[in-house]
């Protein structure tokens, strides 16, 4: 065979190669455009990793945890999504920094607006430093104000008749609804509500390096005051959980090792209850159990529930979110806890301190866990409206929670 004829032969199969392939390349390109049933194109599956756990676009699963094919309990796509967005009221007109939900009869003898239709009295503090009660669906009345600073925290007694209000001066004032007066209370550095709302327990800093743990009864008019200890700590937070016990918290932050310390006020003793990283904890209404969160890296968190005397731990919480989006249920059986499924980006993230700082944001699912066997089911897909749930508080029919994004108050009925 010539090489002119061997060449010819070599041209005219480069040549049907090219067609063929052009041909089932074709072929292949059309198969994604195709028109599927609805008029909507098909989005293929992507997982992806975030600092709360992996979030799939199938199933809306995280963690593990089975999303129903979408749907939240157990309610498929745009429906469950309607029927939850339903039980959702925005409570707030205004950016709330606090609020505190009272007893549905703390108010009955005094002649505030309140609506008796509406499940409970809501009172909020914004960040202003104004007092509103919510006096009925989409109603709010503004019954104070005050001159301390921006408030940081708000926590209110058992009853509701009276709130704890920590401001930017370094000022925590009590407010007290039914007198409606603030009363501040002088060299506190940390203070919280008896379990009953009748005493006072507050730190006071003199500068010496020790500080002096008080209690008051707030029930009297003469509001006895009783020194417990003096304790050589700075930057401790406390909680009282039980008629017998205080607790010392620390400030969070993934920066160091903390610790949670409980004071004994029967025996008068003191003792570790748990420690770790980024350290954070929420107690039960009756002080029995408590739930806490560590830091397991810079973009996890590790949750665990615990008995409240021995600190042992009873069983883990299957997501990593944090305290601040987590409360018990007014019978302690079940934790409720917004779970981020993304957050917002941000440099250098630590968590829990980018959060704290309000350096990110994330959109939530709401779950609530069961405290015994750790099954969970979730009841609202905040992620709908990108909610950042934060400051959870539960009645026996009511969810509430400020946005941490938008600063204002909702409420989801359970």
């Amino acid at each position: 065979m010539s090489r002119k004829v061997l060449l010819t032969i070599i041209f005219i199969v480069v040549i049907i190669a090219i067609i063929v392939g052009v041909y089932f390349g074709l072929q292949k390109s059309k198969s994604f455009i195709l028109p599927v049933p609805g008029g909507s194109l098909p989005v293929a599956s992507s997982s992806g990793q975030n600092g709360f756990g992996s979030v799939s676009s199938q199933g809306g699963g995280i963690s593990g945890v089975q999303g129903g094919g979408g749907g939240l309990n157990g309610v498929e796509g745009d429906e469950g999504l309607q029927s939850q967005l339903s039980r959702l009221t925005q409570l707030s007109t205004a950016f709330v920094a606090g609020y505190w939900v009272a007893s549905s009869t703390a108010l009955t003898s005094l002649s505030l607006p309140y609506d008796p239709s509406f499940p409970n009295p809501v009172f909020y503090v914004t960040v202003q430093g104004d007092v509103v009660l919510l006096t009925g669906q989409g109603k709010e009345q503004k019954i104070a104000s005050s001159q301390y600073g921006r408030p940081l925290s708000v926590v209110g007694n058992a009853l509701g008749t009276k709130a704890l209000v920590t401001f930017d001066s370094g000022v925590i004032a009590l407010f007290d609804v039914t007198q409606n007066v603030w009363i501040p209370l002088d060299g506190a550095v940390s203070a919280a509500f008896s379990p009953n709302g009748s005493s006072l327990a507050f730190l006071t800093d003199p500068g010496t390096g020790a500080e002096s743990l008080y209690i008051q009864n707030i029930s009297t008019s003469k509001r006895p005051l009783t020194l417990v200890t003096t304790l050589y700590l700075s930057d401790v937070l406390l909680a009282w959980p039980s008629s017998t016990t205080i607790a010392l918290l620390p400030k969070q932050s993934s920066l160091y090792n903390a610790q949670v310390w409980t004071i004994n006020l029967t025996q008068k003793t003191i003792q570790s209850l748990v420690s770790g990283r980024g350290l954070a904890i929420r107690f039960s209404p009756n002080g029995s159990t408590f739930a806490y969160f560590i830091s397991k890296d810079s973009t996890h968190m590790l949750g665990f529930f615990a008995n409240s005397v021995s600190g042992n731990i009873m069983t883990s919480i299957p997501f990593s979110t944090l305290a601040q989006k987590c409360a018990f249920s007014s019978d302690g059986l079940h934790l409720f806890c917004g779970v981020p499924a993304s957050f917002s980006q941000g440099s250098n993230t630590t968590l829990p301190d980018s959060y704290l700082e309000n350096a990110i944001f994330s959109s939530d699912e709401l779950y609530q866990i069961d405290t015994t066997d750790n099954a969970s089911v979730p009841i609202l897909d905040g992620t709908a409206l990108s909610l950042d749930v934060s400051h959870v508080a539960a009645t026996a029919g009511t969810l509430f929670f400020i946005d941490h994004r938008t600063q204002h108050l909702y409420a989801f009925s359970l």
